[in-house]
């Protein structure tokens, strides 16, 4: 029997694991990703709909937000993905919101590019915006929508595809899965119920020179 050889195994296809997969398999390592469930059906799909860089402090983390915005942008467009760079608006119905916002514009670096809007600016840029009671509102340009659900259940075989590094495994509930990885990298363990996971990973560890990094 051919045991399927791997550089890296990431448990779970969600956002985060599927994030790890990509980046791993454009490194040029032998990529598998294991999912419980025919698609992954968890947070990323509830929680996940919007690319919000605007929502980063300024420094290292809002650098990292960028610089994924423009990976996101590549692989959307890549795999056909419906998106919108919507950009958002944040509104003040009260004066110390507007304070809050203007002093946000007045000490933000260069890259938010943000604006702040007077009332009829708000309503030009949405008409959905509830103008009564609006005192300001505040531009940012760098938010994109996405749809959750299509792009869990889209992209990883967009990435099998176009990857000859990456492949996606069966469901983590067939039993034999782990009999065929011999990982020599770390299992990055993306699931947000990681008892799944530990049902597992002893099985794993007996593995050479294999070892564990939980992310949660």
């Amino acid at each position: 029997m051919t045991v399927a050889k791997y550089d890296d195994a990431v448990v779970g296809a969600g956002i985060l694991g599927l994030a790890h997969a990509f980046h791993l398999a454009r490194a040029g390592r032998q990529v598998i990703v294991f999912e419980r469930s025919a698609r992954a059906v968890g947070a990323s799909i509830r929680n996940f709909g919007m690319l919000w860089p605007v929502g980063q402090p300024a420094g290292a983390l809002h650098e990292l937000a960028l610089a994924s915005r423009e990976h996101w942008l590549g692989v959307l467009a890549g795999a056909g993905l419906w998106h919108e760079q919507t950009g958002s608006l944040h509104l003040a119905y009260h004066d110390d919101e507007a304070q809050t916002l203007a002093e946000f514009v007045s000490t933000a670096d260069a890259s938010y590019r943000c604006e702040l809007l007077e009332p009829a600016d708000v309503a030009a840029k949405s008409a959905a915006v509830v103008q009564r009671g609006l005192v300001a509102g505040m531009w940012s340009p760098t938010e994109i929508c996405v749809d959750p659900r299509e792009v869990i259940a889209a992209l990883p075989a967009w990435l099998a595809c176009n990857s000859s590094s990456a492949r996606r495994s069966p469901p983590m509930n067939d039993p034999a899965w782990w009999r065929v990885v011999e990982p020599g990298r770390p299992i990055v363990c993306s699931c947000a119920r990681a008892m799944t996971c530990r049902r597992f990973i002893p099985r794993l560890m007996s593995a050479r020179d294999c070892f564990v990094a939980n992310c949660r």
